[in-house]
């Protein structure tokens, strides 16, 4: 078997020209002629299936269709079929599931069958700030490559875009936001506390008292006059009761929230998933040890991100008093 011309000018047996406008859509691959199953196209079909969407065929496989017309059935140790549904997609199906969709299309008397893999990358997704380590462009360059993937199927595409990538950016975002909260915190506890000690200091002595100072500047049409003794002892009263009460709720604040202890979480597993996922996309570190194909070493990455999203949760869930809890019913029990 030859390998496949993924933009054919013209269709394998009849030497049709496909339509210019399926040719100019870069978002779609010709595979197959429905019509032409199983006479023509068998091979193709098989091809595409076996290198580009890393199904385990062999190479005698059969393959009929059904008398309606609206199915193809694929010999295999699993059920395989294709669904046309109203002449405008087809489904693959393994053993009942859904695994891949194509686009079908009626072109100069045939139904055409296209792959639209690539259209993955056109699914809405929350892309993160500037401020992240990658840019937008550069997770645009990361769809991209899972989008034209052909060796994975359409679940798993659907699972690297909307599990691993979505967990990590939501992390990202998580860790900076409990940052920002754990700076400004800080600031204000540190600024608070610096004036509740100058105003403080200020007052205190051997039974010194600040005289009043009267002050008169006449800036701007605008004249200031310094506030009595007596009002100045009482709004210093009230600036550092205010003050204090500030520091009391920002410090229980940080202690209920803990901004230092999640942002460091988050952004460690933010951490782990990348590694994770860019090792996966390079078949490098544990992923190195394949022929090549994403499909052999998908269900390790799947089960690796499994694996980190619930330790992200049952860390969350210890942070806040989850894991006293756990420990409180197992002494019950």
């Amino acid at each position: 078997m030859s390998d496949i011309d993924e933009n054919p000018q013209h269709e394998p047996s009849s030497g049709r020209s496909v339509p210019a406008s399926s040719l100019e859509d870069k978002n779609q691959t010709y595979v197959f002629r429905w019509n032409k199953i199983p006479e023509d196209d068998s091979e193709k079909l098989i091809e595409f299936l076996k290198k580009k969407l890393g199904i385990d065929l062999a190479e005698n496989a059969e393959i009929k269709k059904t008398k309606d017309g609206n199915a193809i059935r694929i010999s295999a140790k699993k059920c395989i079929s294709l669904e046309l549904n109203d002449e405008k997609k087809v489904i693959l199906k393994i053993d009942g599931l859904m695994k891949h969709e194509f686009i079908a299309k009626k072109e100069n008397g045939d139904l055409n069958i296209y792959d639209h893999t690539n259209s993955l990358c056109d699914f809405k997704i929350k892309l993160p700030d500037p401020q992240h380590d990658l840019n937008k462009d550069e997770y645009k360059e990361i769809l991209k490559i899972i989008g034209e993937e052909r060796s994975l199927m359409y679940e798993q595409k659907i699972f690297l875009k909307f599990r691993w990538l979505k967990a990590v950016l939501h992390l990202e975002s998580e860790a900076e936001k409990n940052r920002s909260r754990y700076f400004i915190s800080s600031v204000i506890i540190l600024i608070a506390s610096a004036f509740i000690t100058a105003l403080t200091g200020a007052n205190l002595g051997d039974g010194a008292k600040i005289l009043p100072i009267k002050l008169s500047i006449n800036m701007f049409f605008f004249e200031i006059t310094a506030l009595s003794f007596e009002g100045y002892e009482f709004l210093t009263q009230k600036t550092i009761f205010i003050l204090s009460l500030i520091v009391t709720i920002t410090v229980g604040l940080m202690n209920l929230y803990k901004f230092e202890e999640v942002h460091w979480k988050k952004r460690n597993y933010a951490e782990k998933l990348k590694t994770e996922g860019f090792q996966f996309l390079q078949l490098i570190g544990d992923y190195s040890n394949c022929k090549g194909s994403y499909a052999e070493v998908y269900p390790k990455f799947a089960a690796r991100v499994e694996t980190l999203i619930k330790e992200v949760n049952e860390g969350y869930t210890n942070l806040f008093g989850g894991k006293k809890k756990s420990e409180d019913e197992e002494n019950q029990k």
